[in-house]
């Protein structure tokens, strides 16, 4: 696997991934809170086969359940993660499964990700 495009496609994979995060960081915390979780979502779909085709082509496909079932857990994790609609910040999980209420920079109730929202606004 030390072929070049495995190589260029895993650091355009991760230079993407930094890019669109600091492009969200200088943008309205509404915009920061509504794309959070889809980048974040996003950049694991497209990191999944960097660490899913080598078990396969190798033929371990024990190793590669195990690393999709790695792949499923940290995912379904960042979902646990909030971003304040007044400050845009990330408050990370209170405790393992139990998402944080309130932002820790501001105090400000959080509300539960926005994933499947159109962002069109009703009349």
């Amino acid at each position: 696997m030390n072929s070049p495009f495995f190589i260029v496609g895993y650091l355009a994979v991760f230079i993407g991934w930094f890019v669109s995060g600091i492009y969200l960081r200088r943008r309205s915390p509404k915009l920061h809170r509504r794309w959070f979780h889809r980048i974040t979502l996003i950049g694991m779909a497209a990191l999944s086969p960097f660490f899913l085709a080598p078990p396969l082509l190798a033929g371990q496909w024990q190793m590669a359940l195990i690393f999709a079932t790695f792949i499923v857990f940290i995912a379904a994790s960042s979902l646990r993660y909030r971003v304040c609609e007044s400050c845009g910040a990330v408050c990370r999980p209170e405790h393992f499964f139990l998402a944080a209420k309130h932002c820790s920079k501001c105090g400000a109730k959080l509300l539960p990700p926005v994933l499947f929202e159109s962002g069109a606004t009703e009349a």
